[in-house]
């Protein structure tokens, strides 16, 4: 069982000073730094002690402050993290039940934050949901870039991309957007919102819709047509067909493209300003819990294919 902790209960400061060294937090001031301070308890997990309950639900995320902790799979180190690390937030987030074990290799101080909280959190201060939104997707996108070719995008299957697509009016945007943004099915007055501020285009083939390096302001909804896109070094190649978003990722971590993308066949496609997406998501916080969620279980699945590869090459440890 968890022990008590050399981090004071009471040390408001302490706290706000030690989360703002994680990425989620770190271009946070310190007014919003605190305002997830007084939510978060100190907790420390002995050598030895699992950090969640497998097959629990889990409710909250562990940051941790001092320590190690490894995921551990058939009695090897898949993953092994240290402090400035978050722990249980994707479970959390997705609300599925623990599948992986975390164990403290070690004596580890963590500081643990509800997952409700989180939310009551979100709505009062946007700005703390957009930096869990950042650090979630700059993981994401990491990721993504140790993948291999296909960087763990599915192949194309659209058996028509090609097809001709009348004009979209608003109702049609928002049955285009509902399709093709899972985790905003049930959310039609945001949807509504979102269409108001698509820009419907259509693209020649061979078009460079952007280069690697260049600022990431905005996601493409591809109505027909096929996009393809190339790392720098060339070494990751993917496609995407209709019903995909590409470049979405890039823009909500508000990093550099890292692949260049360019309309392999005549293109017609949503554009989505990704400042215009937040200003939507502040209105509608339901919405940007939905969203992290699904990033949150596309995440796991990514490190699942991480682990999955780590274990059949042998780069894993034993578990001590």
């Amino acid at each position: 069982m968890p022990a008590s902790t050399s981090i004071r209960p009471g040390a408001q400061v302490q706290r706000v000073l030690l989360l703002r060294t994680f990425e989620a937090f770190r271009d946070l001031s310190p007014g919003e730094v605190a305002a997830v301070a007084e939510h978060v308890r100190p907790r420390l997990f002995r050598k030895g002690a699992y950090l969640f309950q497998l097959g629990h639900v889990v409710r909250s995320n562990h940051f941790v402050v001092e320590g190690k902790v490894a995921i551990v799979k058939d009695d090897k180190q898949v993953r092994v993290f240290g402090p400035q690390s978050a722990l249980g937030g994707l479970a959390a987030l997705t609300g599925e039940p623990e599948t992986q074990l975390y164990l403290a290799l070690e004596d580890t101080e963590t500081l643990e934050l509800f997952r409700d909280d989180l939310q009551d959190v979100f709505e009062d201060n946007f700005r703390i949901c957009q930096g869990v939104m950042r650090a979630i997707t700059r993981v994401v996108l990491e990721v993504r870039r140790r993948l291999g070719p296909s960087a763990g995008f599915p192949p194309v299957t659209n058996a028509d991309p090609v097809r001709p697509v009348g004009e979209l009016g608003l109702v049609e945007k928002i049955f285009f957007l509902r399709q093709t943004m899972s985790f905003a099915q049930t959310r039609i007055e945001a949807l509504a919102d979102l269409a108001q501020e698509t820009e419907d285009l259509a693209l020649p083939a061979g078009r460079i819709l952007w280069r690697a390096g260049d600022a990431s302001d905005h996601a493409l909804l591809p109505i027909s047509g096929i996009i393809a896109c190339e790392t720098h070094d060339g070494l990751q190649k993917f496609k995407f067909d209709p019903g995909s978003t590409v470049g979405g990722i890039d823009a909500l971590a508000n990093m550099p493209r890292w692949y260049q993308a360019q309309a392999e066949t005549p293109v017609r496609t949503l554009r989505v300003d990704a400042q215009r997406l937040l200003d939507v998501i502040e209105d509608n916080i339901e919405l940007g819990m939905d969203m992290l969620r699904v990033f949150g279980l596309g995440l796991r699945q990514l490190q699942a294919i991480e682990d999955e590869s780590k274990l059949r090459e042998g780069r894993v440890s034993a578990a001590e």
